[in-house]
């Protein structure tokens, strides 16, 4: 990885981290709605607790919200300066000088392994990719390499939007955090951003699955 991608994976990580603190609140708030269930109260008085209880899982979800925040900027940053940044490097020129001396003989396994290698650096892709079009490797919009070539600000706002989820409408169950890593993930491997942690480092992935049993009878919302 390079220092772009270095600092792509920090983010992200502390990000995972951020989430299972929200975990930990959406559990606190299931904690206290069953407690509040078999009071024997009026149940007037239960739904002021429960919305007492709804509030501060809001409350909470903001704070988490804004420490995301802070982390999305740092990758839209990094992520856009990774995009426009292009250097005719010594593996570039070997690259280019493979593809020129293959042509259309040049098997997927190669073709494949050369683009894994420039994962995360946009330019070089595009100028891969436009070698193999002329040597009649690839045609335009096909093959593996068109997945790496995207828009950094449109994933970043991609993201954002997901994220905000958490501050407009706190989701009650784990759904919400896996859908929100699961893009994050994917953000990562695209920008060759190889991780060592993952959400499930952070968060317990069984109540993921009780979050989509219950939001599946009805029972919690997922957004």
């Amino acid at each position: 990885m390079n220092d772009y991608q270095a600092k792509l994976k920090s983010d992200i990580q502390r990000i995972f981290s951020i989430l299972g603190k929200q975990a930990s609140n959406i559990k606190a708030y299931h904690d206290e709605i069953a407690k509040i269930t078999p009071l024997p109260y009026i149940e007037q008085e239960k739904e002021k607790m429960r919305n007492k209880a709804e509030a501060a899982l809001y409350q909470a979800s903001r704070a988490v919200y804004e420490d995301i925040q802070k982390q999305l900027n740092s990758i839209r940053s990094t992520a856009v300066s990774m995009e426009t940044e292009f250097q005719i490097t010594p593996d570039l020129q070997a690259a280019i000088a493979l593809v020129s001396a293959a042509g259309d003989k040049m098997n997927y396994e190669t073709r494949s392994n050369l683009v894994k290698s420039f994962v995360g650096r946009k330019q070089a892709l595009i100028a891969l990719q436009s070698m193999f079009i002329a040597q009649g490797i690839e045609s335009p919009g096909d093959g593996e390499i068109t997945r790496f070539i995207f828009s950094a600000e449109a994933a970043c706002d991609e993201l954002d939007k997901n994220a905000s989820w958490i501050a407009v409408q706190p989701g009650k169950s784990m759904v919400q955090i896996m859908e929100f890593s699961k893009l994050l993930e994917n953000f990562a491997e695209l920008e060759g951003a190889e991780l060592s942690m993952k959400i499930s480092d952070f968060v317990d992935t069984d109540a993921y699955y009780m979050g989509l049993a219950r939001a599946a009878s009805g029972l919690t919302e997922t957004r």
